[in-house]
């Protein structure tokens, strides 16, 4: 310590100070890693460091000093962190208490507010503009690492005081996905969960760091959401982004763009990829060559993976569902005709033999745009990576062509309805042969009706169920013609209850 006045932080904290200003660490940040409950710093000695009138004769910390510093402090200060870098989800209810510690009569937030951790005292989500201010933190975090933000801790002492209603824990989640969709884009992913610490209601909301970053506000709300702004989470507060957090992320695109680049000239120089001619509408892959009309050619729009809106994007040609050859005019290679949309038998034939789909938000969406009320959801559901509410979303925004069946498809997801019925005297026998792992063979439109019955009241996953996928398939085989569509709907109603015993996600 030098001669003069008494200083109450050390020349080695003034050493790692002046070291992480030359780093361009802004000065809030650098002043959360020095204050402490025991120890005040005032946030303008941090400029004065800076201007060189305190401490000017220490020099400065090394890099490899001030990594060794970081890392350390991190390891002490960050439990959130550390918990994310364990194999159980971040809403695990086990994993969310670790967070809290108690103190005296109280629990308190370990960490404090971080740049991955928000504390609300309330929670309120209508009207909208009252969760404009948490909008704003969970476009910040999914702009920055991602992090929690907790309901019913206060935020200048982060105790956990508990929510005063029941709102938080009663409210669908389908209004949290309606809310966030709306106001925020590209639509940031997030988990929610409800649970109690001693007694203490706690509301929390575990948002993911956006991959196609950043996440921008499209809605105004008051104040505390501006349309058009960019916002990322500090330390302690989720504000408008600053130039150096916005070049990092524009870094991250672009490094993130050259690499997929690289990747795709790898696949196409290996073979692995297809390639199309944008003159002659040839489109060359490894396991052959198909053409596209040369009057579709002008209207190819190339879309990114996982950020296709059909509602707010320029019309763009697709591939679904399968590809089948058909005779080239110009020479003897094969082609293939692209189906122009998805149908019933499509949604339910692709499940029935498991095969991946281009597209399944397409085939989800189907359920809006047909008289029939069973097709399978939950295995495009899953394909897409949807969560159960942006499935929800998705269905509630799109335009219904028969709204009672899309009524029915969101019924489903939320656990309303089930495909599930119990078998009559007739399937009784062939369900207990199918549990047993033996399936019948269904001769005639009435012996694959009876079989569809029994996958129908089945209570658990059969095994293997590549059998029941068969028993029905060949039920579509029986079922053909205009009196047969008894047993068709049959085949469609047992083909989703397999659908929601493999697929549905666990919520309890």
């Amino acid at each position: 310590m030098s001669k003069g006045r008494k200083r109450n932080i050390t020349d080695e904290e003034i050493a790692l100070i002046k070291a992480m200003l030359r780093c361009e660490i802004a000065n809030d940040k650098i002043h959360f890693y020095f204050n402490r409950a025991d120890r005040l710093v005032s946030s303008g000695r941090i400029t004065q460091i800076k201007q060189g009138k305190y401490g000017n004769e220490v020099p400065e910390a090394s890099d490899a000093v001030l990594a060794t510093f970081l890392n350390e402090w991190e390891t002490r200060h960050s439990p959130i962190r550390a918990v994310n870098q364990t194999s159980r989800p971040p809403n695990n209810h086990d994993l969310i208490r670790e967070l809290f510690e108690k103190r005296g009569k109280g629990w308190f937030l370990i960490s404090g507010e971080t740049d991955e951790a928000e504390c609300k005292v309330s929670f309120v989500l209508k009207p909208q503009e009252r969760f404009a201010d948490a909008l704003r933190a969970i476009a910040g975090l999914a702009n920055n690492k991602g992090g929690y933000i907790f309901f019913g801790v206060k935020d200048k002492t982060y105790e956990l005081v508990g929510l005063r209603d029941d709102t938080f824990r009663t409210t669908d989640s389908s209004e949290f996905s309606r809310i966030i969709s709306t106001s925020l884009d590209p639509v940031p992913s997030y988990e929610i969960t409800f649970l109690e610490i001693d007694g203490r209601p706690l509301g929390v909301i575990y948002v993911h760091q956006h991959e196609h970053r950043p996440v921008i506000a499209i809605k105004g709300m008051s104040r505390d959401l501006v349309e058009g702004a960019i916002y990322y989470r500090y330390v302690g507060e989720s504000k408008a982004i600053k130039p150096g957090e916005l070049r990092q992320i524009i870094a991250h695109r672009e490094r993130r763009a050259v690499a997929e680049f690289a990747k795709s000239m790898s696949m196409v120089a290996t073979g692995a990829a297809a390639t199309i001619n944008l003159d002659t509408g040839e489109v060359k892959g490894r396991s052959g060559t198909f053409v596209i009309d040369e009057s579709l050619l002008p209207k190819i729009q190339f879309l990114r993976e996982g950020e296709f809106s059909e509602t707010k994007g320029a019309p763009a040609l697709r591939l679904l569902g399968d590809v089948r050859p058909a005779a080239h005019t110009d020479n003897n290679s094969a082609a293939t005709v692209i189906r122009k949309n998805v149908t019933d038998d499509a949604v339910l034939r692709n499940f029935l033999s498991q095969t991946p789909v281009m597209y399944p938000n397409d085939y989800l969406q189907r359920s809006c745009h047909t008289p029939r009320h069973w097709l399978p959801i939950f295995y495009y559901v899953k394909m897409a990576g949807l969560t159960v509410e942006q499935a929800v979303a998705i269905l509630e925004a799109e335009e219904a062509s028969y709204p009672n069946s899309c009524r029915m498809a969101i019924e489903r997801l939320k656990g309303k309805k089930s495909a599930f019925h119990k078998a009559g005297a007739a399937a009784s026998s062939i369900l207990t042969s199918i549990e047993a792992g033996s399936y019948p063979n269904a001769k005639d439109l009435k012996e694959a009706t009876i079989a569809a019955q029994a996958i129908g009241g089945l209570k658990n996953i059969p095994q293997p169920p590549s059998g029941c996928f068969n028993v029905l398939t060949q039920g579509l085989a029986c079922a053909k013609g205009a009196k047969a569509s008894g047993g068709r709907s049959q085949i469609y109603r047992s083909a989703c209850w397999l659908d929601e015993l493999m697929f549905k996600p666990d919520t309890r």
